[in-house]
């Protein structure tokens, strides 16, 4: 009985303590893709106006890109993975046309 109490005494009693904790808040979800403010958009992997790649298709605006390129239909969830030379072209769903563009 000595055994038990000092095996498992220790545990019941963190155990206790662990209940009386505070709970941790919950992970926050990936941003959607839109939901990136302005001022934190990069543009490192663009050579050119990032501006001219808006309104044409994710096909045609990532075609002259020379590194990776994500299209990401717009208010999808994104991962938080950052690669400078990724070129992000976030779409309006319903025509496929580039809404925003951002390196990362």
């Amino acid at each position: 009985m000595k055994k038990f109490r000092a095996v498992f005494g220790p545990a019941a009693l963190i155990s206790f303590l662990s209940a009386c904790a505070a709970d941790a808040p919950p992970p926050d979800a990936a941003p959607a893709a839109d939901d990136i403010p302005e001022d934190q958009l990069f543009f490192d992997c663009i050579t050119g106006d990032p501006a001219a790649l808006i309104g044409q298709s994710a096909t045609a605006a990532g075609a002259g890109h020379n590194g990776p390129v994500r299209v990401i239909p717009q208010g999808s969830v994104i991962t938080q993975d950052y690669d400078i030379k990724r070129l992000n072209l976030i779409t309006d769903p319903a025509t496929g046309q580039v809404v925003r563009v951002y390196c990362g």
